[in-house]
């Protein structure tokens, strides 16, 4: 797969916080229970990783 960065990659986690961080630079999302994937496509192929590093 032609990518710019080749996976698989370790994802950042979630973690809990009293509360949110106020200021512009700051971009966040509610975390729902179920299935988590990181997902690479080059147009042509797709590559599906599970947080533990598996495919």
């Amino acid at each position: 797969m032609p990518l710019p960065i080749h996976p698989p990659i370790e994802p950042m986690l979630a973690r809990l916080a009293s509360e949110i961080p106020a200021g512009d630079e700051w971009l966040y999302e509610p975390k729902w229970d179920g299935f988590r994937a990181l997902v690479f496509f080059d147009g042509k192929e797709a590559y599906l990783q599970s947080r533990d590093l598996k495919p």
